[in-house]
Order: C-alpha cells, then sequence, then structure tokens
C-alpha cells in the first residue's frame, strides 16, 4: 500500500495498533509521519502481536522527543510475546529520539518479544541499533543469499529490475507445500 499518513497518536502505513494479531504478506511505500506516541512504517505499536514475511520502503518521522520510531514496527509492547519474523526496512527513518529508534523496530520492549530473520537497510534508514534487526549495506540488501531462512520458494521473489532490486512478495501467495486430504462428512 501506498500511503501518505500522518497520525498524533500511533501511527502506520496499515494500522495504528495490533492487539493479539497476525499481520502477515504486507508491504508499505510512501511516507508515514507522527508527533507522538508510536510511528512505524508499517504498524505504529504491537501487543501480543505476530508480524512476519512484510516489508516497508516508506519514509518514517516522528517529531516527538519521546516517540518510538521504527523503520517497520514502532513499538512492541514490553512484557508480551511479540514476534517479527522475516521482514525487512529500506526507508528512511527519522526520530527526535535517538534512544527510541531503530531500522526494524524503534523499541523492542521486553519480555518475551523477539525480532528474527529480519533485516534493515542501513544506508537508507540511516539507523544503527543493534539487537533489533540486522543492519545491512544496500549491496546486501539486493542479495538473495543475505536472507537466509527466507522462503523464496512461495512467497518472496526478488530479481535487479522489480521493487528497487530489493526482495517483493508473490502477490497471492500461493503455498503448495502440502496437499491436504479430507474425509467424513458433516452438515
Amino acid at each position: 500500500v501506498d500511503v501518505k499518513i500522518s497520525g498524533t497518536g500511533t501511527a502506520g502505513a496499515l494500522a495504528g495498533y495490533v492487539y493479539e494479531g497476525t499481520v502477515e504478506y504486507c508491504y508499505s511505500s510512501g511516507a508515514v509521519s507522527g508527533t507522538s506516541g508510536y510511528t512505524g512504517g508499517l504498524i505504529g505499536y504491537i501487543r501480543n502481536a505476530t508480524v512476519h514475511d512484510c516489508y516497508s520502503v516508506a519514509t518514517v518521522t516522528n517529531t516527538n522527543s519521546n516517540g518510538n520510531t521504527g523503520g517497520l514496527v514502532g513499538n512492541m509492547f514490553s512484557n508480551n510475546v511479540c514476534t517479527i519474523k522475516d521482514c525487512y526496512a529500506a526507508g528512511t527513518v527519522t526520530s527526535a529520539s535517538s534512544y527510541r529508534s531503530g531500522g526494524i523496530v524503534g523499541s523492542q520492549g521486553g519480555g518475551s518479544n523477539n525480532v528474527l530473520g529480519c533485516y534493515y537497510n542501513s544506508s537508507t534508514t540511516k539507523q544503527s541499533d543493534t539487537g533489533k534487526g540486522f543492519s545491512v549495506t544496500s549491496a546486501k540488501m539486493k542479495s538473495q543469499n543475505t536472507f537466509t531462512a527466507w522462503d523464496f520458494d512461495y512467497v518472496w521473489e526478488i530479481d535487479g529490475s522489480t521493487n528497487s532490486g530489493y526482495p517483493y512478495l508473490q502477490l497471492p501467495i500461493t503455498d503448495t507445500r502440502e496437499d491436504i486430504e479430507l474425509e467424513g462428512s458433516g452438515n
């Protein structure tokens, strides 16, 4: 989804706040800006939620010095189970708070929150945080070898001429990895 969003609380291209849900196979471009709270390229704030196989190339800006700003997600709620897996961010991230900003997520909170197999472009995001995704160069962001364990058979594609060379989703996702046989009767 290509957006131009401005928010005063939680702001994201897809959602400001996701509670107890799963967000999968989504992407965003354009611009997301916030003046307080949580701002992310895809989602502003997640709590007891999972985000997987998503990306954002949106420009993200938060002007609040206490705000959380991330290339993909602004904040993962503390002491909950939140997971961000197999995602990336490549848009510019600008925050008035240098310690609450990041290439993938602004604040990881605590508890059982995980950022797994996620990458961000250190050159374009202008972020260098650690422990919240892998910081890689523009050239590595455009190489399939970087994205170890990602599903390039059914979910992702990468080539030099599409999506500025970055990975993109095979839409619609058609996962045919297993055949399912159903037996029985019902109403």
